[in-house]
């Protein structure tokens, strides 16, 4: 459960950005570059156990990739997967065993967050109240879904609105960052030929479902 809950919620900010920022900023291209790139590395839990160990880089550009490690009930890795936002691609999943760029849309790179997108947020009904983790300034916001769960975020203006913390309450399952570097990235993505295929799929089943 938390697998998929934690890769479903990992493609919507590919795609959408920030899921708490996407209502006060531009969803697609860049308007200015981040101040510095970072890395944030992060642990997924759920009831309390370890489930996957993740990293995100991010270059100054905006430019991201996320770096995925399940974990097995016993410690030992499950499955490895990575994916990217990127200028040249859009969002793609990098299949390294079939040597494809799986591409999933419009990625939503990383902005800098400006005192109006931070004023904006605070005006939502969303909006719960400030923290700091890791020493960042976090703003807190929760988001209720039909199904009657809540999850809640906690952004960092200060790394382009990067949600540093994220809380699915109904599934006691929290994603939460242990460090934050700052300094450009030096990744690249593959230069794998591009699949289309798991786009044309999700805009199908997003057909059906409307």
């Amino acid at each position: 459960m938390a697998t998929r809950l934690f890769t479903a919620i990992s493609v919507v900010v590919l795609l959408a950005g920030v899921v708490t920022y996407s209502h006060v900023k531009s969803k697609r291209g860049r308007v200015n570059g981040l101040p510095a790139g970072f890395t944030v590395n992060y642990t997924l839990t759920e009831n309390g156990k370890v489930t996957c160990l993740s990293s995100k880089s991010v270059k100054s550009d905006g430019e991201f990739l996320e770096d995925y490690n399940y974990i097995n009930a016993d410690g030992t890795s499950n499955r490895h997967t990575r994916m990217a936002g990127t200028l040249k691609y859009g969002a793609v999943f990098i299949d390294d065993a079939q040597q494809k760029l799986k591409y999933i849309g419009n990625a939503a790179l990383v902005h800098p967050q400006s005192d109006v997108d931070e004023l904006n947020f605070k005006q939502s009904p969303d909006f719960k109240g400030e923290n700091t983790l890791l020493g960042f300034h976090v703003l807190v916001s929760q988001q209720c879904f039909p199904d009657g769960g809540c999850s809640e975020f906690w952004n960092a203006p200060a790394l382009g609105g990067e949600a540093l913390r994220i809380v699915f309450s109904s599934t006691n399952v929290v994603k939460e960052a242990t460090e934050v570097k700052m300094g450009e990235p030096s990744f690249s993505v593959p230069e794998y030929p591009v699949d289309n295929s798991t786009y044309q799929l999700m805009q199908q089943k997003r057909g059906k479902s409307q």
